[in-house]
């Protein structure tokens, strides 16, 4: 990864929910201690095993407006690393709690 998209991600926060719809959890976190970022969704796919992340949107009339999201690939896969880790960090938690 070139070091100018090195981006840290920090004060992840999970917030796990239960649905139908493979969102699995709400989360926040702050990047490069300046931006907060929250009401990222994370969505699992079980027939792929794979973790997705969704950005908060505006609906606006018949069509939707990003509020914010990543422009650059190294960096949204640099936050749904970070994020999803925390998540599966949180989950064997839990588990190894009962």
């Amino acid at each position: 990864m070139e070091e100018k998209y090195k981006t840290e991600i920090t004060e992840i926060k999970n917030n796990p929910v239960h649905s139908d719809n493979g969102l699995v959890s709400i989360a926040s976190c702050v990047i490069d201690g300046k931006f907060f970022v929250g009401s990222i969704g994370i969505y699992y796919t079980p027939e792929t095993n794979q973790y997705r992340l969704t950005y908060p949107t505006k609906k606006h009339g018949n069509s939707s407006m990003s509020i914010f999201h990543p422009i650059k690939r190294p960096v949204a896969d640099q936050i749904q690393e970070a994020i999803v880790e925390d998540y599966k960090k949180l989950l064997t938690s839990d588990i190894s709690s009962e």
